[in-house]
């Protein structure tokens, strides 16, 4: 890289390492997980715009965006973005995703109401045998966990981890990225270990939403659930069929 770097393009790169590492994904492994080429991840973490800014680019910037790691990410992404095409009006966020991203977008974006919309989605421990080993999974408002249900192919590039004790939950394919706060509960206490030693976690999420923001440990119990299983190794999301 020749030339010398401003301030918002050192800002924009040292946000997207940060947010490769706090995955603990290497270069290689962050691009399978996007499915995107690792000179596009190289690019970003050095500050730069990519020359095509697709749907796996605009994916890499909502989950960045999930991690709260700069609240400033998308002013300074317009920042260094206006640079590279200072031909373009780039007046906020809305003319940026709209000149620069909509066009690309293979995806209609209204099968994902998360996108567009605030979302709460919850999470509790899941206990699959005399262990907790996973992870249940929902949204508070009906239609929008009828969506996530809809969406959920049976297998998908995914990641789950633990960062800072909240709970990350990543699936690019369905432009779902999850940072939940489970810093109160038992949850990241108990998982640690098979996250940090790279054991399968179990992803469940329940077929029909529940009819209460927080329901009693019977009601999850008895509610008919699909579950996957998320497996470290080759950042695989698998759905088990009994």
């Amino acid at each position: 890289m020749t030339a010398k770097l401003n301030n918002s393009e050192k800002i924009l790169a040292e946000i997207f390492q940060t947010a490769r590492n706090l995955l603990k994904l290497s270069i290689a492994e962050y691009s399978h997980l996007f499915e995107i080429s690792e000179q596009f991840i190289l690019e970003l973490e050095r500050g730069e715009i990519p020359d095509t800014l697709d749907d796996k680019v605009f994916k890499i910037l909502l989950s960045v965006l999930s991690l709260q790691i700069n609240e400033n990410l998308f002013e300074i992404f317009l920042t260094v973005t206006q640079k590279k095409y200072p031909n373009l009006k780039l007046d906020n966020t809305s003319a940026l995703l709209k000149k620069l991203f909509t066009q690309n977008l293979s995806d209609d974006l209204s099968k994902y109401p998360w996108v567009s919309q605030t979302v709460k989605f919850r999470c509790r421990l899941m206990q699959l045998t005399d262990q907790a080993n996973g992870i249940l999974l929902w949204a508070e408002d009906p239609n929008i966990h009828q969506a996530l249900v809809s969406s959920l192919l049976s297998s998908h590039i995914g990641h789950l981890s633990l960062v800072d004790n909240h709970t990350v939950i990543f699936i690019p394919k369905i432009y779902l990225f999850l940072k939940l706060n489970t810093t109160k509960s038992q949850l990241p206490l108990l998982l640690y270990q098979r996250f940090n030693e790279k054991l399968p976690i179990g992803l469940s999420i329940p077929k029909e939403p529940f009819l209460v923001k927080s329901p009693t440990q019977i009601e999850v119990n008895d509610a008919n659930k699909r579950l996957f299983i998320f497996s470290p190794d080759s950042n695989s999301i698998s759905e088990i069929v009994f």
